[in-house]
């Protein structure tokens, strides 16, 4: 309702805005839409994808995860891969040193080649983050050389551990 002279200002934007897109890779859980964001603007936080036997632990800028994206603060000036973080919701081991942890233990973890595994003698699966079978053994040892550097996950019966190649 207008009681009074108003004057309105008209806002222009350049036909020539930039955006960029940021695309999310859930390391395996449930896909999760790319997002179109003009240069400098904030990408929306997305709702959490899901895996089975994990929690969701945030939303990294690396493959690594070692730099949290923050939704609130960081802005988009290129394209942008964001990258899902898991945490175990059921034991998991998650590498590391050679501790035992529900009776897996694998190591040198990180590894560059040779890498060995301790397990209830179940047979070892080795997948990729995005869920790709690479490798099944019932040997106590993987050699991980012809393989890239990344991470990975080795599964024996129902136990989990996390695998880094460097």
């Amino acid at each position: 309702v207008v009681n009074a002279n108003v004057t309105l200002y008209a806002k222009w934007i350049s036909g020539d805005a930039v955006t960029y897109t940021v695309t999310f890779n859930s390391n395996g859980g449930s896909d999760v839409p790319s997002q179109q964001v003009e240069e400098g603007g904030k990408v929306l936080q997305p709702t959490a994808p899901t895996l089975d036997g994990h929690t969701f632990a945030g939303w990294y800028s690396n493959a690594a995860l070692t730099t949290a994206w923050g939704f609130a603060t960081d802005v988009v000036n290129a394209n942008v891969t964001l990258y899902a973080k898991w945490e175990s919701s059921t034991g998991i081991a998650d590498g590391g040193s050679a501790e035992e942890r529900n009776s897996l233990r694998v190591y040198p973890n990180p590894t560059t080649g040779e890498l060995t595994v301790e397990s209830e003698g179940a047979e070892m699966l080795l997948y990729t983050l995005s869920g790709t079978l690479l490798e099944r053994t019932l040997s106590s040892s993987l050699n991980l050389s012809s393989y890239p550097n990344g991470i990975y996950l080795l599964k024996a019966g129902n136990k989990t551990a996390k695998v880094v190649k460097q």
